[in-house]
């Protein structure tokens, strides 16, 4: 009886610790708070996971509770697979920093997926998940919504549209995923009260936080999400079979639910609304109440009323709900008609917003192209995406967790996903008819939770945020538990033996490099607010601890030069930045800043290859584009003498360049009002007087004329002034002598035009 006692008090601690860490994750995972990021969780997280392993491997009694009528799942399978190609990927990726925390984030998301996935460890441990999770969304709400009426100053929480619209972004700093991560705990919520033979205290206790999070969606003034809600919610419902006798029984609960939910959700959003937008605290804080104590309430009476409700049969019931939420639609629908309207109103095919993610999701197969077996590592998108845009746009996501995955770890890697994937779409949609016992409430919550999170990421990057992925694999590991299992590797031992030890060895190792990566974090935070030769040390230091991030080698190189710009210090920091560059091959900033770095050293070679790097990186980008073609005439000029094939080769690519140059131009100029570019596609001055002058050099002096005559009045002196000399040249201007000589500033890049004429010829 004590050996119980304080068994119970232990597991109570125990999930009581994990249910308040899930509380706090959303702040671990966000950088304003924690400036190490992501790298704090995946410190923790490994480290259980860790643990957990070692007990797994070394203690019989813990292995033999853990697998008490275990079997491998195909999930299973799929989990480890994708986990080892994001792991794998790290050595062919596109961006090797942004790959190794891919693959630390999904190392340390095989915790949820197990903690669900395994009958003892969801039985002991899964209320309290359950718990934190609802306790989260209950944080969230409550810090974020606040903000829309100033009341709190929670950094990044709000966001305005272009309406001058406020909309909740929370903790996430993102209103799309605060929206979805309000809208799967509701679901969940919903799909657990309904499903559950809990006392109708429990049930009314999660139909207000569900109530609180619906207020949310419609506070997070997400479109997007409040329609995917919408379709899971009624997806959901007609899913909704359990018991054999009474096929309906759930479904009624879980829309009469939903309805309370709805109901208290709605009036509360209705007074934040009006503290938003009235700066009202007072109407937003009874807002808040009101989504939280209307259901409670709504419940207590349906519970008075549970003998009436009870002689109606099961058929009558789902009628008579259907029939009230029909009715109420309609009459919600004529008294805020105007609201209805403007919001209809508001979805538009060409928009900026939707048209472009099917933009993205186009460009990203060709990023695809580049692996498409196993795809390019973690962050591909983010590191590929300027080469292969289709216009001027700025974004660091892909906007699609199906697209990210794909080109992430190609096909092979998708496949996993579906794999993962297709049991939280069956056991949603229309799961099999089994009794209660086989199929516990909690777990279809779970199910339900990521299943929603899931849906709407389809369309939104909702998956860049770790806490999302969290829920999403806790859902992922809750319906691989109701898969049939592998028969071939069931009937073997040693299996579970095996995969723990890989399990536990990649975890510790993940565990070591997030430290690494926590402790260069604060490196380079502190490195970024010291003198150069103070940050110089500090930086060397933080790519010591995180070898595979590129940007502290390049920092470190700039912090050499502004120490002294030495010969030897300028070959040091060409040499770091081409390790730099190696890491980030696909980086035009990189590329860019080595061209430039090449061109003090006089080594004009590599500042052209680099240049036409950074273009190639980012074509349509076109400061890009203008270090390129000025990089390759003063190539061509400083090495005319020595090597004149080279020089003329050098002149006849830029020409092709601005070529290239002028059809990017004339395709941004033809792009639709609708999709405005993230910048005009116009080249310096300088850079078309350097085409100018090559077309001069290669004998086609009208063409040569005509653009530097565009450049003639440029308000910088040494463009305007290179103009008049390529004109004159052109033109054969007998005055030509006398304006070197009148101005001094301009005679080097004369003798450079005159020397290159007499190797190149006209």
């Amino acid at each position: 009886m004590a050996i119980q006692l304080r068994w119970r008090v232990l597991t109570t601690v125990i999930g009581f610790i994990i249910a308040v860490g899930i509380c706090a994750l959303p702040f671990l995972s966000s950088a304003v708070f924690f400036p190490p990021g992501q790298y704090t969780l995946d410190v923790i997280l490994g480290a259980i996971l860790a643990t957990l392993c070692g007990f797994f491997a070394f203690h019989k009694r813990f292995r033999a509770w853990v697998l008490k009528d275990e079997h491998l799942h195909y999930g299973d399978l799929a989990v480890l697979l994708l986990v080892l190609l994001y792991i794998v990927a790290i050595f062919y990726a596109a961006d090797s920093n942004l790959a190794v925390t891919g693959a630390l984030n999904y190392t340390i998301l095989l915790l949820p997926y197990f903690v669900l996935r395994l009958r003892s460890l969801r039985h002991l441990i899964g209320p309290w998940i359950g718990i934190g999770f609802a306790g989260a969304s209950f944080v969230v709400n409550v810090i974020g919504i606040p903000n829309g009426w100033g009341q709190f100053h929670t950094p990044f929480a709000t966001e305005t549209n272009p309406q001058g619209q406020i909309q909740i972004a929370s903790l996430f700093q993102y209103h799309n995923s605060y929206g979805a991560f309000v809208a799967s705990i509701a679901v969940a919520l919903l799909v657990w009260s309904a499903r559950t033979t809990c006392t109708w205290w429990k049930r009314a206790a999660a139909l207000m936080v569900a109530g609180l999070n619906i207020a949310g969606v419609f506070a997070s003034e997400s479109r997007g999400v409040l329609a995917i809600w919408a379709v899971v919610m009624i997806f959901t419902a007609i899913g909704m079979r359990e018991f054999k006798e009474s096929p309906t029984a759930v479904r009624n609960r879980f829309i009469g639910d939903s309805y309370i939910a709805i109901v208290g959700g709605l009036a509360g959003y209705e007074l934040v609304h009006h503290a938003i937008t009235h700066h009202s605290a007072t109407s937003g804080w009874v807002g808040i109440l009101v989504s939280i104590i209307v259901p409670g309430l709504i419940a207590y009476l349906r519970h008075l009323c549970r003998r009436q409700i009870g002689r109606m049969s099961v058929k009558t019931g789902l009628i008579a709900l259907i029939a009230v939420g029909v009715l109420v639609a309609v009459l919600g629908a004529l008294a805020k008609h105007h609201a209805i309207a403007q919001k209809l109103s508001a979805y538009k095919v060409h928009q900026l917003s939707v048209s472009q993610r099917f933009i993205f999701w186009r460009d990203g197969l060709h990023i695809l192209a580049r692996n498409p077996v196993t795809g390019s590592g973690y962050g591909a998108w983010e590191a590929m995406y300027m080469r292969v845009q289709s216009y001027p746009y700025y974004s660091n996501q892909s906007h699609s967790f199906g697209v990210d995955t794909l080109i992430n770890v190609g096909i092979l890697g998708a496949l996993c996903m579906i794999a993962l994937v297709w049991p939280m779409f069956r056991n949603m949609i229309w799961p099999p008819r089994h009794n209660a016992p086989s199929r516990p409430p909690l777990v279809y919550a779970f199910i339900a939770g990521g299943w929603m999170a899931f849906c709407h990421s389809l369309m939104d990057w909702d998956m860049a945020f770790l806490f999302l992925l969290v829920l999403f694999f806790a859902g992922a590991g809750a319906a691989s538990a109701l898969t049939p299992p592998v028969r071939l590797l069931s009937t073997r031992r040693g299996w579970q033996l095996g995969f723990s030890l890989g399990i536990g060895a990649v975890s510790i190792a993940a565990c070591l490099v997030s430290i690494g990566g926590v402790i260069s974090t604060r490196l380079a935070n502190l490195a970024s607010e010291e003198s150069p030769v103070a940050a110089l040390g500090t930086y060397r230091s933080a790519f010591a601890w995180a070898p595979y991030n590129g940007n502290y080698l390049a920092n470190a190189a700039s912090a050499l030069l502004q120490t002294g710009d030495t010969a030897q210090n300028q070959q040091t920091a060409e040499q770091w930045m081409e390790e730099a560059e190696a890491r980030s091959p696909y980086s035009s900033s990189f590329a860019a800043n080595y061209a430039q770095l090449a061109y003090n050293l006089s080594n004009f070679k590599t500042a052209y290859k680099q240049a036409k790097l950074a273009e190639k990186n980012a074509p349509y980008w076109p400061n890009n584009m203008s270090l390129a073609l000025s990089a390759g005439v003063v190539y061509g000029l400083q090495t005319a003498a020595e090597d004149p094939f080279s020089a003329k080769a050098a002149l006849i690519d830029v020409v092709h360049l601005y070529n290239q140059a002028l059809m990017y131009q004339r395709h941004v100029n033809a792009l639709p009002s609708y999709l405005p570019p993230s910048v005009p596609y116009q080249l310096n001055g300088f850079s078309i007087v350097s085409v100018a002058a090559a077309d001069y050099l290669l004998g086609d002096p009208a063409a040569a004329a005509q653009l530097a005559a565009t450049q003639i009045n440029s308000n910088v002196q040494h463009t305007q002034e290179t103009a008049i000399i390529v004109q004159m040249l052109a033109t054969d201007n007998p005055n030509l002598p006398n304006f070197v000589k009148a101005h001094p500033d301009i005679q080097p890049s004369y003798q450079l035009l005159r020397t290159a004429q007499q190797y190149i010829g006209k």
